[in-house]
């Protein structure tokens, strides 16, 4: 093909040429070394392809993300079981968590993964760390089957039943509360009982706070009847508690519009005696406003 005169001939690799060259080099490239590029490495055995396609489904979230006071965030998953390869899944939140923040700050963040292991696993038989060379990744782990499960339900029931207010660490307790129990069946069991103390707690606020934690915390064992029948519960509670809002507001209007009538009865009275005094009304109303000449002529006429 002739070239064309005035233009710069161009040269494409089509992605099949690519993959030819890279398979007539991988033999080429066997047993040597980056060395040269100052870098002390093990040989090379093999050229793998370059380009990684996307296997998993772009939306990946994991169970919590909570920023730190000393504003570091710690990405929280709660687990039953123990596998090694959910590392790479929490290797995934890090990286997503990391590309999102480095968005938004100049500085890379400090991130914490925590895994929080319900009941059914024990201390000694996970391994909170991965080494693969290039990078050492460590979990920070909690072991929900150390706490004394019995004993923070009866404190919880003692202050909800003679109405003392609950701390903020009696609150983190009651969201993780079911997951300190054994077995699928014990689990739900708390959450029904769960259930019927926050029915008993005064604070409406509080009370869809710790359902719809509860709600996100058992997500993996909650029955679906008991979601359904908690979501709904919920709901109920939003609406009265609209009705409520809507009535202390409606309160909050009628004291504001009595004062606001109050002050012009008294506007009134002050306007009534000026005119008594001999006060033309253009000085009134300079002086008692925000009254009309209308309104001052009606007081006028009145008297």
């Amino acid at each position: 093909m002739p070239r064309i005169k005035g233009k710069k001939e161009k040269k494409y690799i089509s992605e099949q040429n690519k993959d030819v060259f890279s398979k007539n080099k991988a033999e080429n490239f066997k047993n040597k070394s980056f060395e040269a590029y100052g870098l002390k490495l093990p040989p090379i055995i093999s050229i793998e392809p370059t380009n990684l396609p996307e296997v998993e489904a772009n939306e990946l979230r994991m169970d919590n993300l909570f920023h730190l006071a000393d504003d570091s965030y710690a990405l929280v998953d709660y687990e039953s079981t123990y596998a090694d390869k959910s590392k790479l899944k929490y290797l995934s939140y890090i990286v997503r968590t990391l590309k999102r923040q480095l968005s938004r700050r100049m500085k890379e963040p400090t991130l914490r993964m925590l895994v929080l292991y319900t009941a059914d696993v024990a201390r000694g038989d996970t391994n909170p760390d991965m080494n693969i060379g290039c990078m050492q990744f460590h979990v920070e782990e909690a072991f929900l089957s150390e706490l004394d499960s019995e004993g923070i339900e009866e404190k919880l029931r003692c202050k909800i039943q003679n109405r003392i207010p609950l701390s903020e660490n009696d609150q983190m307790s009651f969201m993780i509360l079911p997951l300190t129990w054994k077995g699928t069946e014990a689990k739900r069991e708390c959450i029904r009982r769960c259930f019927e103390l926050i029915k008993m707690i005064e604070d409406v606020e509080l009370q869809i706070f710790l359902l719809s934690n509860i709600l996100v915390f058992t997500d993996k064992v909650i029955s679906k009847e008991d979601s359904n029948m908690m979501k709904e519960w919920m709901q109920m509670t939003k609406v009265e508690r609209l009705f409520y809002e809507e009535k202390v507001q409606a309160v909050k209007d009628a004291k504001k519009a009595a004062k606001k009538e109050a002050k012009k009865e008294t506007r009134e009275e002050i306007a009534k005696s000026m005119l008594e005094d001999g006060v033309s009304i253009d000085k009134i109303m300079a002086y008692v406003k925000p009254l009309s000449r209308e309104e001052i002529l009606k007081l006028q006429a009145a008297l």
